[in-house]
């Protein structure tokens, strides 16, 4: 099997909900990227958001971004991680496939599978939010993002 690191979002999502005998590989790495509804597929829906994403990223071995506000990563490790910065601009069309690109962007340049997971949210919401301060939030689209994320790289990767 594949023993590199995978980007698992939207229909990809759905395929392994529906066939949920399918397992990762050992030696790869999976980051699932669903939202809410998605995630409620995938799951058992015991206990809290919280612990449903740990009891998920621990069980399946992959590393899990739910998005929505607030995002929760959570990690094979039982570790999570809540993003304090979503905003309601990202509730928007293609923010999810702007995310999944991200995240393999990250991995492309070698990038740690749960490093990458984090910086990539974080850049969008960064980007988001810098779209936001100029514009109302009901007007932005995924594309706005992107169009923010060279200025927020930039300053992220200056500190």
């Amino acid at each position: 099997g594949h023993q590199g690191s995978v980007v698992i979002d939207a229909d990809a999502l759905h395929a392994l909900a529906a066939h949920n005998h399918i397992k990762k590989p050992a030696k790869a790495t999976w980051i699932m990227t669903p939202h809410s509804g998605e995630f409620a597929r995938l799951s058992k829906n015991n206990g809290s958001i919280l612990e449903q994403c740990v009891e998920y990223a621990q069980e399946r071995q992959t590393i899990l971004v739910l998005k929505g506000s607030p995002a929760i990563v959570a990690t094979p490790a039982g570790e999570t991680y809540l993003s304090p910065n979503t905003t309601r601009a990202m509730a928007t069309a293609g923010t999810g496939d702007v995310l999944a690109g991200m995240i393999a962007g990250f991995l492309a340049q070698g990038m740690d599978p749960i490093d990458a997971a984090l910086c990539a949210l974080l850049g969008g919401e960064l980007a988001a939010r810098r779209y936001c301060t100029t514009r109302c939030f009901r007007s932005m689209v995924a594309t706005d993002i992107i169009a923010q994320l060279p200025y927020v790289l930039r300053n992220e990767s200056a500190d």
